[in-house]
C-alpha cells in the first residue's frame, strides 16, 4: 500500500519533483512534502490516485520480490538466454532503487540470480556479464550496509573479474571505482592505493563528461584529502563538479554509479572535513540537504554535520544531528551507518563523553 516513504522513493525513481507529482494527482507541492516526511498521512483519494500514477513502478517492485522468493525453489536456474537478462534487468532496476525501503527483498532476488548470470558471462555472453556486474556491485553495497566486509570485498573483486568479459566500458569502470573506495571508506585504509585504481579507472571512461567520471573525481578527491593533498583534492572536486551531469538520470550509469547530486556535496564535505575545514564542510552539507537526498543520503548527512560540529566543539548540534542520523540508520537496517555514527562519537572531545545528552545517543547506540 502507498505510504510516504514509497512514494518517496518511486518519485526519485521516475526522476520526478514534487510539482511534477502533485500536478499529476491534483495536489500542491507542500503535501507531497508533507506525505513523503510523514507529516500527514495520505487520504484514500490520494492513494488511489498515486497507486494508479505509479502503476507500472509498483508492478516492477513486486516483480522483484517474486524474484527473490524463487530462490528457495531454483527455479531461476532453469531460465537462460533472453527470459534470463530481462529478468536481470527488471531486478536490478529495482534493486538499486529499493535499497531504502526492503534490502533483505533485494538481496534475495540478486542473489538468486547471480550464479545463473556468472555461469552465462563465463560462457562468453557480454550481456550476462554486464548484469552480473552490475549484480555483484549491488551485492557488496548489500554487504557493506550488514558490516559484512569479507562478502563486501568478495564481491568488489568478483565485479572487477566479470567486467573483463563485458564490453561496457563504464561497469569497467565502475567496478574498479567500487574496489577503489573500499580503501577510503571500508575498514582497512589505504588512500594512495585507491589512487592508483581511480586513474585506472578514469582510462575506461576517458575524458568526456559523464556521472561516472565525475564520480571517479569525487571519490578521488576524498582520497588525496585523507593524505593531506590539498592542491590535487580540490582539483579533482572542482573537476568532479564542473563535469557532473545536468540529468544524471539520463546517464547510463545512473543506477549502479548510485551518485545522485546530493553526494556530489557530500564529498566536498568530506575532502573539506579531512582537512579539517569544517565551515566549508557544513556549507557543503546545507547544499547537499537542499539537492533532494535519499534516505541513506539524509543519514549521512545528519552524520557528516554532527561530525562537523564535533570539529566545532558544537555540542547541541552534534547531539541534534547524531539522534537524526542514528534514527534513519536504524529505519534503513543499516549497521553500516550505525557504524558511523560510533566512530564520530568515539572521536568526539573527551570533555562530551560524560555529558548526560551523549550518553543518551551512546545508549541509541
Amino acid at each position: 500500500m502507498m505510504d510516504g516513504m514509497l512514494l518517496k522513493s518511486l518519485r526519485e525513481e521516475r526522476g520526478l519533483s514534487l510539482e511534477a507529482v502533485g500536478r499529476a494527482i491534483g495536489a500542491d507541492r507542500q503535501t507531497v512534502w508533507k506525505w513523503e516526511t510523514g507529516r500527514r498521512k495520505i487520504s484514500p483519494y490520494y492513494r488511489q490516485k498515486l497507486e494508479e500514477f505509479f502503476e507500472e513502478d509498483m508492478k516492477r517492485r513486486a516483480a522483484l520480490k517474486m524474484i527473490g522468493a524463487t530462490a528457495v525453489g531454483g527455479a531461476v536456474m532453469t531460465l537462460g538466454g533472453s527470459d534470463l537478462y530481462a529478468i536481470g534487468r527488471l531486478a536490478l532496476k529495482g534493486g538499486w532503487t529499493e535499497l531504502d525501503r526492503d534490502m533483505k527483498t533485494v538481496e534475495n532476488a540478486i542473489s538468486s540470480l547471480l550464479p545463473k548470470l556468472t555461469g552465462e558471462a563465463l560462457s562468453g555472453s557480454d550481456e550476462a556479464a554486464a548484469l552480473a556486474v552490475e549484480a555483484c556491485l549491488l551485492r557488496a553495497t548489500i554487504a557493506k550496509h550488514a558490516l559484512d566486509y569479507r562478502a563486501s570485498v568478495y564481491y568488489r573483486g568478483e565485479a572487477v573479474t566479470l567486467s573483463q568479459f563485458t564490453s561496457d566500458s563504464m561497469l569497467r569502470a565502475a567496478a574498479l571505482a567500487y574496489k577503489a573506495c573500499w580503501l577510503v571508506q571500508g575498514n582497512i585504509r589505504r588512500p594512495q592505493e585507491a589512487i592508483n585504481i581511480y586513474k585506472n579507472a578514469l582510462h575506461f571512461v576517458g575524458e568526456s563528461p559523464s556521472l561516472m567520471y565525475s564520480d571517479i573525481l569525487g571519490e578521488m578527491a576524498e582520497a588525496y584529502a585523507m593524505l593531506q593533498d590539498e592542491e590535487n583534492a580540490m582539483r579533482c572536486i572542482e573537476r568532479s563538479a564542473q563535469t557532473y551531469p545536468k540529468r544524471p538520470e539520463l546517464d547510463p550509469a545512473y543506477t549502479y554509479g548510485d551518485y545522485p547530486p546530493s553526494l556530489l556535496w557530500q564529498w566536498y564535505a568530506k575532502v573539506h572535513m579531512h582537512l579539517g575545514n569544517f565551515r566549508q564542510a557544513e556549507e557543503a552539507l546545507r547544499k547537499s540537504e537542499q539537492s533532494a537526498p535519499t534516505r541513506r543520503g539524509e543519514c549521512e548527512n545528519a552524520i557528516l554535520r554532527a561530525a562537523c560540529a564535533a570539529g566545532t566543539n558544537d555540542l547541541d548540534t552534534f547531539v541534534y544531528n547524531m539522534k537524526i542520523g542514528v534514527r534513519l540508520a536504524q529505519e534503513l537496517k543499516s549497521e553500516h551507518r550505525k557504524q558511523l555514527a560510533k566512530d564520530v562519537v568515539a572521536s568526539a572531545p573527551d570533555r562530551w563523553l560524560s555529558e548526560k545528552q551523549v550518553q543518551e545517543v551512546k545508549e541509541l547506540l
